[in-house]
């Protein structure tokens, strides 16, 4: 393998992180702007010089675990009907696990996206 291709990968890492927090930071201006502009903060539609342009507004939303936990017993059958219970897989309990046949029946594996990392050690 060749070093270059290291360097070369890690100046374009470096590049894209920077890119990507920029188009970030213009996105939030650009809605931020069309919002104000047209008193609409979900979905505004403007037509900015031949373009069509969309600002979407979004929430996240999502459950605080502890304070989930502590109000458990006290939700009624229809707020416990909006919250979806996903199990998730702890890997490090689950590799030292001795037998874990049944278990394996609802695992599935796929191959993940690899990491790469290069640090200067001259």
């Amino acid at each position: 393998m060749e070093i270059k291709k290291f360097l070369e990968w890690r100046e374009l890492s470096k590049k894209l992180k920077r890119l990507k927090e920029e188009e970030a930071n213009l996105r939030v201006e650009l809605c931020s702007s069309i919002f104000n502009a047209y008193g609409e903060y979900k979905t505004t539609v403007v037509e900015l010089d031949g373009y069509e342009v969309k600002a979407v507004a979004k929430i996240n939303t999502k459950i605080d675990e502890a304070v989930f936990n502590s109000i458990y017993n006290k939700l009624s059958p229809e707020e416990l009907n909006v919250v979806k219970l996903k199990p998730t897989l702890d890997k490090r309990k689950y590799n030292k696990l001795p037998d874990r046949e049944v278990l394996d029946l609802a695992i599935i594996e796929t191959p993940g996206r690899p990491t790469l990392s290069v640090k200067e050690i001259l």
